[in-house]
C-alpha cells in the first residue's frame, strides 16, 4: 500500500496491507469449531473494507485478506483461540482483533484495533463474495448529449503514458473554443473507476458549456508509469503535462485545475507556477502536511469513540507515517506546505471546504486561505455544512457514516462548480 495520506479510509485501515511473518500461541483443544474462512467488513471513511480471515486451529495459524487492497494470505500472530473466542495481533501493523463465536458457530462479533482506533467488525462462515456494484441514481448513464474522447498524452522524464476520458460539452463544434477543467483526483490508486463523484462533476460540466479531462493517474487503469515510486512532485509534473496537451489541441479558451483532497494541493502547485487560468479545491490542504496529519489522526480517533487515548502530537504523527510507510511520497510530502504555493496563485480559486471534513482540517485551511490567498474579487471560499471529506452528507456525530448510500456527491457541489467557473471566465 502506497500514498495513504489522503485516502478517504484512514491511515489505520490503509497500513493493513504489510505483511510480516509471527508465531502462533497456544489455542484450546477445542478450537476446531472455528476452522475455515471467515468474512466480513470494517466501516471507515465513508468506504466498506471488506476482511476476510482463514483459521486453521491445528496450525494455530491465522491469516488475514483485504480483497479490495490486494492484500492476501498475512499471517497474524495467534494471540487467542478456542471454541467460543479469538485475538489475533500484527505488530508491525499495530492492529489487533478480539472477538466471541457465537452459540451457533456461525458468526463472531469482535472490535478490530489499530494506532488506537476502534471498529466494529463481525465475521460471517464463509468465503468473501464481492457484492454487485451499486450504480447510484447520480450516476451518468449514456446515451450522452455530449462527446467524450479517449486520449492520451506522455510524461517523457517518467517513461509515464497517462489515459483519460476528454468531455466536450453539449452542442460543441470544432474551431470554437470552451472552457476546459483539468481534474485531479485525491491520494492513493486511484483512475477513473473509482472516482466517480469527479464523473458527476465532470456531466454537469458538459451540460453547462464547459469541458473536462479526467485522467487515470500513472501506474493505475490505463496509465502506465511508476506508481509506487513517485513523490507529488511528480505527481505534479504528470498533471503540468497534461495541461500542455490541453493547450495543444487549441479547442479550448481557458485552462482551469480542478482538484480533490491531494489533487487539491497539485492544483494549488500548478496555480503557483501560473499554468492555469483558474482553480477550483475540494478539500484541498492549504497548511503544513505533518499538521494535517496530525490532525487526521486525532479526528480519526475521536469519530471512533476513541477518547482515552492522548492526542497524537505533528512529531509523533510524522513518526507514525513513516513507520508504517517509509516510501519516496511519504518522505517528501511530509515536511510540505502548501502555505508557500498558495501564497504564489495570481489567477482566481474556489476553494470547497467541507465542516465535517476529518482528513483535511477545515479550520486550519480557512486560516490559511484568508491569511495567504492574494486578494482578487473572483475568490470564493465556501464552507459545506454536514459533508465529509468526499463531499457526501453525513452523520454530524461521526462524519465517516454517509446518511445516504446513492449520494456520490451533494447535489449542489457541481451546480456551484459551474456557475463560479462562469462567473470567474466573465461568461
Amino acid at each position: 500500500m502506497t500514498h495513504n495520506i489522503f485516502r478517504t479510509s484512514m491511515i489505520a485501515i490503509a497500513t493493513i496491507g504489510l505483511m510480516c511473518s509471527c508465531k502462533a500461541t497456544g489455542a484450546q483443544n477445542d478450537a476446531s469449531v472455528a476452522d475455515g474462512a471467515w468474512h466480513g467488513a470494517i466501516e471507515a471513511g465513508g468506504q466498506r473494507i471488506a476482511t476476510v480471515i482463514h483459521i486453521d486451529a491445528a496450525a494455530k495459524r491465522i491469516t488475514l485478506d483485504v480483497p479490495q487492497q490486494g492484500a492476501k494470505d498475512i499471517l497474524c500472530e495467534t494471540d487467542w483461540l478456542s471454541g467460543d473466542s479469538i485475538a489475533f495481533s500484527h505488530k508491525a501493523m499495530d492492529m489487533k482483533y478480539h472477538g466471541r463465536i457465537k452459540a451457533d458457530r456461525d458468526a463472531i462479533e469482535g472490535i478490530f484495533e489499530q494506532h488506537g482506533l476502534k471498529f466494529v467488525l463481525d465475521f460471517e462462515r464463509g468465503e468473501y463474495v464481492a457484492e454487485p456494484e451499486h450504480i447510484s441514481p447520480q450516476e451518468p448513464q449514456p446515451p450522452f448529449s455530449y462527446t467524450t474522447r479517449e486520449v492520451s498524452f506522455s510524461n517523457p522524464s517518467a517513461n509515464a503514458v497517462l489515459k483519460g476520458t476528454l468531455t466536450y460539452p453539449d452542442g460543441f463544434k470544432t474551431g470554437t473554443k470552451v472552457p476546459v477543467v483539468l481534474m485531479i483526483t485525491g491520494g492513493g490508486n486511484l483512475h477513473r473507476g473509482n472516482t466517480k463523484p469527479l464523473r458527476v462533476i465532470a456531466d454537469h460540466l458538459a451540460h453547462n458549456g464547459i469541458a473536462s479531462l479526467h485522467y487515470d493517474k500513472r501506474g493505475n487503469g490505463e496509465s502506465t508509469g511508476d506508481f509506487a515510486a513517485a513523490t507529488i512532485a511528480d505527481l505534479a509534473a504528470d498533471a503540468e503535462e497534461a495541461v500542455k496537451y490541453l493547450k495543444s489541441l487549441g479547442d479550448f479558451s481557458e485552462i482551469g485545475v480542478l482538484g480533490h483532497s491531494e489533487g487539491g494541493s497539485i492544483a494549488y502547485m500548478l496555480g503557483s507556477r501560473g499554468l492555469a487560468d483558474f482553480l477550483v479545491t475540494m478539500a484541498g490542504p492549504a497548511t503544513r502536511m505533518d499538521e494535517i496529519l496530525s490532525y487526521q489522526i486525532n479526528a480519526m480517533m475521536q469519530a471512533s469513540g476513541v477518547s482515552s487515548n492522548p492526542a497524537i502530537s505533528v512529531t509523533e504523527a510524522r513518526l507514525m507515517v513513516l513507520q508504517q510507510e517509509n516510501t519516496p511520497y511519504n518522505r517528501n510530502i511530509i515536511d510540505l506546505d502548501l502555505a508557500v504555493y498558495v501564497r504564489q496563485i495570481t489567477c482566481p480559486v474556489f476553494a470547497l471546504v467541507c465542516d465535517k471534513d476529518l482528513n483535511v482540517d477545515p479550520k486550519a485551511t480557512l486560516e490559511s486561505l484568508n491569511k495567504n490567498l492574494q486578494e482578487n474579487p473572483k475568490n470564493q471560499i465556501k464552507v459545506y455544512e454536514n459533508l465529509n471529506h468526499i463531499f457526501q452528507h453525513c452523520n454530524p456525530d461521526n462524519p465517516n457514516e454517509t446518511t445516504d448510500k446513492d449520494e456520490l456527491i451533494a447535489p449542489d457541489v457541481p451546480i456551484d462548480i459551474a456557475q463560479w467557473i462562469h462567473s470567474c471566465i466573465g461568461k
